[in-house]
C-alpha cells in the first residue's frame, strides 16, 4: 500500500505469489530483494518460482536477486540474541539444520505475546548458478553488497546478482 502512492503512468507495484505467473512477456525489469527467496520446500519450487520471473520478462529483460551470503551466515552463526527496534525487544533464537536455518522469532507489544517462525534455505552461489541455468538466465555479474563490491564468499554479506533473460 506505502509504494502504491508512487505509482504513475510508467511505474507500478504488485503483490504476487512468486510460484504463480502473473503476467508473460510484461515487465522490463523485476527485483527480488532482501533475501524474499529461499523459503520454498524445494528446489523445483525455487526454479519454478525463477522460470516464472523469467517468463514474466520481456526479451533481454533483466532480474535482479538480492539474498544473504549463506557462507558468511553459517560461519558467523549466533544462535541467541536480543534486537531492539522502536522499543520492543525481538527475542531470535536461531538452528541450522540441514540446509536450512531456522528462526524463531518473539516479542511482546501493546500487552501481546507474538511468536513467529522462518524457515530459509542456505543457497550458495554455486546453488544460484544451478537455479539460473535451470531457468533461462545469463548471471551478467554478481556482487557482494549493495555497494556493488565484488563478492566474496567468506566476507560479503550479501549475494546481488544481475540476470538477463535468454
Amino acid at each position: 500500500r506505502y509504494a502504491k502512492q508512487f505509482e504513475n503512468d510508467s511505474l507500478h507495484f504488485f503483490v504476487h505469489d512468486m510460484r504463480h505467473l502473473y503476467y508473460s512477456n510484461y515487465f522490463d525489469i523485476a527485483f527480488n530483494l532482501f533475501t524474499s527467496f529461499g523459503y520454498f520446500k524445494t528446489d523445483e519450487e525455487h526454479i519454478g518460482s525463477l522460470r516464472n520471473f523469467n517468463s514474466a520478462l520481456k526479451p533481454g529483460g533483466l532480474f535482479i536477486l538480492d539474498y544473504f551470503n549463506s557462507n558468511r551466515i553459517v560461519k558467523t552463526f549466533v544462535a541467541d540474541d536480543t534486537k531492539t527496534t522502536d522499543g520492543i525487544d525481538f527475542h531470535l533464537q536461531k538452528t541450522i539444520r540441514g540446509s536450512k536455518i531456522i528462526k524463531n522469532i518473539a516479542f511482546k507489544s501493546e500487552n501481546k505475546s507474538y511468536n513467529f517462525k522462518e524457515i530459509v534455505s542456505t543457497f550458495t552461489i554455486y546453488d544460484f548458478q544451478r537455479f539460473f541455468e535451470q531457468s533461462r538466465f545469463e548471471i551478467i555479474s554478481n556482487f557482494g553488497s549493495y555497494g556493488l563490491d565484488k563478492f566474496d564468499i567468506d566476507n560479503s554479506d550479501r549475494l546481488i546478482f544481475l540476470c538477463k533473460k535468454i
